[in-house]
């Protein structure tokens, strides 16, 4: 928890809006599960006051999630970019997320009517869109320096070498 926690605050003090450099994979999936993490926590207690009955409260906590939500937008962009730098892609590959997004509600808009083929093929490159984000996300980083930095596992991979007996 407390690796959880450093990484957390490190995200979102020293690189709240850093979109430069690379993350690892673990930088990255460590901010996802603390986001998931304080999503759960006001969903839940916002059910509980919900169920409760209590109104003035139930509002006080979807007014503080939102603000939360749009707090943690930035670095959660900023990680998400880094990572998608540390395997050599740019940052424009985020942009299949919202993609996914607005083709979707196209298509679910065009239900009424008769949809056409080119709106089909879009919507299924839309469910395909947020596959190709995550398997970017858990693809390994770039061994060596790339055209966004340093390897950030260059460390442990030096360690793991040099333990290694030479043949």
């Amino acid at each position: 928890m407390n690796i959880l926690f450093q990484n957390f605050k490190e995200c979102v003090t020293t690189k709240y809006a850093c979109f430069s450099g690379r993350a690892r994979r673990r930088e990255y999936w460590l901010y996802a599960l603390a986001e998931l993490i304080i999503s759960a926590f006001f969903s839940g207690l916002s059910e509980a006051c919900t169920m409760a009955q209590l109104v003035v409260p139930s509002v006080i906590v979807n007014v503080i999630s939102l603000i939360v939500s749009v707090l943690l937008l930035i670095p959660g962009l900023a990680v998400a970019v880094r990572r998608l730098h540390d395997t050599g892609r740019s940052a424009w590959w985020i942009l299949l997320g919202p993609f996914a997004i607005i083709v979707s509600l196209m298509a679910l808009s065009s239900l009424i009517d008769k949809m056409s083929a080119g709106l089909l093929i879009l919507a299924i490159l839309a469910g395909i869109a947020p596959l190709i984000l995550i398997y970017f996300y858990v693809k390994p980083g770039d061994k060596f320096e790339n055209d966004y930095g340093p390897d950030p596992k260059a460390d442990e991979n030096a360690e793991s070498n040099t333990s290694l007996p030479e043949a």
